[in-house]
Order: structure tokens, then sequence, then C-alpha cells
């Protein structure tokens, strides 16, 4: 166990040191490199499969390495890790020989954090499931439902998931053409929605998602080609000028673009417009400073004038709107604010609040540590 945790101080769980650093515990063995590897770190390159032999012939405590045998070794394991199907061929090497305990340890690890990287479609799944609890909560369920997104991002796997689970239809839109067609993404989102079903009971609803997702989606070549009538991305488009008829959708979705809005105030009128009688708007605003979210409210230092004059770094711009102002934004749009829900505090030290701008300063001090919130809103 000492030296399990002298592993994880040593690769910090940065995530391609979190892959290889889980590899060991698969093994039930310490991890024992240095001293076959300090003999040949200097002689150039190696090779995974001669790597696998030496690590297991080695035996040393992490411990007691110098830390510039450290830094090399940690180098060493980057550089050939990142390769093309290095990476592949370490994992299937521990799997074949772990015990069924490490696998199902290993894999509750994956599942997590697979859940939180914005690259996974585990992670899409999970953004898209919590999106339909609250539009089911609060709207009924998605079918037949006409659903807009504001600043969808680098893909659609939301809006061929939408559709695929019975929405009439969802448009993207966005000031950018970000969002990516490469079919290779979305041929993994399919082959995820075939696999995750496991009881028979089930499998019926399976194949009608997966007929309604072909139905949105040719995959054929290299570049996915969307049924616009169905999933859609329209650019560009300012989210303060909607192109889109009066109560034209049930549902208006943003997922951490509200920030970014230059006009928050017009972006909240247009959203509330389009909205249909009944209809649910679903944000998730994220309230930091963009530039290091390590230092969530560095930027409330700033009068106005002086923020505007900071050139923004691409897509780091934030109108610096807090919690309370966004709520009574979204109330002057003509919407009831049904849920605010503060996911994320941070801690305001009392040295930096003394150098808040005083527009800032004197705020509550939930409204000023709140970083992140989801909004449900309400048209009547």
């Amino acid at each position: 166990m000492a030296l399990r945790a002298a592993l994880l101080r040593f690769f910090e769980l940065r995530p391609i040191r979190a892959c290889f650093l889980f590899v060991a515990p698969l093994l039930e063995l310490p991890l024992r490199p240095y001293l076959a590897l300090k003999r040949v770190l200097t002689k150039g390159d190696l090779d995974v499969e001669r790597a696998a032999p030496i690590v297991d012939r080695a035996s040393v405590e992490l411990e007691a390495l110098p830390e510039r045998e450290k830094a090399r070794l940690e180098r060493w394991l980057a550089e050939r890790l990142l390769r093309e199907g290095a990476l592949e061929r370490v994992v299937d090497e521990a799997l074949s020989r772990a015990q069924p305990a490490a696998k199902q340890r290993f894999f509750g690890w994956i599942e997590d954090k697979a859940s939180k990287d914005e690259h996974a479609i585990a992670y899409a799944e999970a953004i898209f499931d919590g999106l339909r609890r609250r539009v089911e909560k609060y709207r009924g369920p998605l079918t037949d439902l006409k659903i807009l997104e504001l600043g969808p991002g680098y893909t659609l796997t939301a809006g061929l998931l939408f559709y695929a689970h019975g929405a009439r239809s969802y448009t993207g839109a966005d000031l950018f053409p970000i969002a990516g067609r490469d079919s290779s993404l979305y041929r993994r989102l399919r082959q995820h929605i075939a696999r995750s079903c496991v009881l028979p009971a089930v499998s019926t609803i399976n194949e009608d998602v997966l007929r309604r997702f072909d139905e949105a989606v040719k995959l054929e070549g290299p570049e996915a080609v969307f049924d616009e009538t169905k999933v859609s991305c329209r650019h560009p488009v300012d989210a303060a000028s909607l192109p889109f008829p009066d109560a034209s959708f049930d549902v208006v979705i943003s997922l951490a673009s509200f920030e970014h809005f230059q006009d928050p105030a017009a972006a909240a009128r247009e959203c509330a417009r389009v909205l249909a009688p009944k209809g649910v708007g679903l944000h998730q605003i994220d309230l930091r400073d963009h530039r290091d979210f390590s230092k969530p409210l560095d930027f409330l230092r700033f009068s106005d004038e002086e923020w505007r004059k900071i050139p923004p770094k691409p897509f780091c711009h934030t109108n610096r709107l807090r919690k309370s102002d966004f709520e009574r934004v979204f109330r002057e749009s003509g919407v009831a604010v049904e849920e605010v829900d503060v996911n994320l505090k941070t801690t305001l030290d009392p040295a930096l609040k003394a150098q808040l701008h005083p527009s800032f300063r004197d705020r509550p001090i939930e409204d000023l540590e709140a970083i992140s919130a989801f909004f449900v809103l309400r048209k009547g």
C-alpha cells in the first residue's frame, strides 16, 4: 500500500500517467521498473514489448529514486505510451493477466473518468441523461418536442441522442462552425447505443432508438450526413438575434454558453421569444474566470472599462454576470425561474474580497462564491 501511495504521488494522476498507473493494480503487482530501466533509458529507444519483461523483473521502491531519475522515467513512460497503439497493448496485456476483482475496479475507474471527459461518448450520454430528466420533470416526455441548443460545441452527439430518443427535431445554433462531422465519432456513438441493451425486456426500445438514429444521420463516408429536418446545426448565429420564428421550440438548452454572450440580456429575451407556451429553458452557466479556472474570481477585480481593455483569449471572453444577475436577466425576459442549482462553489479569501471592484465587493458572499449554476426556466 505504501508503494501504491507513492505511485499516486509520483504520477499525480495526470491523464496519460493515470492510464499507465492502473496497469499495476490490474496485475496486483507493484510497479518495479527502476533497476533495469536505469540501464536502458540512456541507450535510446525501447518498445513496449521489450519493456514488459524488464518491468516484471525490476524491483525497487520509488521513494528511493533520485528526483532526476524519476523525471527521466516519467518522460520515458509518457513518450512510449502516447505512441499509437502502445497504450492499448499495455492495457490488453494487463487485462489478460488480471484477477476478476482487479478488472472490476479498473472498469469502474474507467467509467467514472469517461463520464467526466468531454471527449468520451460516456460523457455525452451523461449530459444527455441529465438534460432528459429535467425535460421530463418540467415539460414531459421527449416525444415530438422541438429542441434548440445554443452553442452545441464540437459535436452534435446531444442532438442525435435527443432525436433518437423521441424528439421531433434538434437544432444547434452557434456563432462558429465548429461542430465536427467526422463519421467515426458518430459510429462510436451508435455502437455504444447498440451495446447498451443488456436486458431482453428493453431490446425493442433499443431497436427503436437505433432506427431513429439511422433516420437522422448517414455514416457511410468520412463525414456524417445529417437529415437537417431532424438534426441540424446553423451558423453563424448570434444568440442576441436568433433567426427563428416566435414560439418555434419546446425546449431551449445551453451548456457553458451564456457566460460568453456579449449581450446576455438580449440572448435571454430571444430564448424567451422562441420558446412555445409551457416551454422550458435549461441553462448550465459557468461563472468562473475562464482565463484561469484555478483563480475563478480574479476577473472581478476590474471595472467594466478595465475588463473591456484586456485582450481575451479565444473563447475565453466572459461577461462576468453573477448568479443573481442571471436570475434577474431571465425573469426580466418574461419567463419564470423554476430552479437554480448551484453545482460548484469556491471560497472567497478575505484578501481577494478586499481587492474586488466595488461593483462586486459588497455583494452577498453566496452570490460571489457560486461559480457554476444550472437554471431551469419555464414560459407561461
